[in-house]
């Protein structure tokens, strides 16, 4: 995907506004209504997003509080985020 879109090699996601944010998951709810695999939707958003954002920032936008519980290592949406994260962590 990366060759496609002639981007630079992985970095860390990058903290986003909740604007940024919502603004990201309006886009690629508009892009669940067209015939898109998961690659050509990724692709699609980056460059609905005129670029602005890594691979891996929109990845992060995306998954969002999918973050492992430790104590049955399944997903916890409902824990909050940290209000002044500067990154995203892998």
């Amino acid at each position: 995907m990366r060759r496609d879109l002639d981007a630079a090699p992985p970095t860390k996601p990058c903290a986003l506004s909740a604007d940024q944010v919502t603004g990201i998951f309006d886009i690629w709810s508009d892009l669940q209504r067209e015939p898109l695999d998961l690659r050509e939707r990724y692709i699609e958003l980056h460059h609905r997003c005129a670029g602005r954002y890594t691979l891996a920032t929109l990845f992060a936008a995306l998954n969002l509080g999918e973050v492992r519980s430790r104590a049955n290592n399944a997903c916890d949406r409902s824990r909050p985020l940290h209000d002044d994260a500067k990154q995203v962590s892998d």
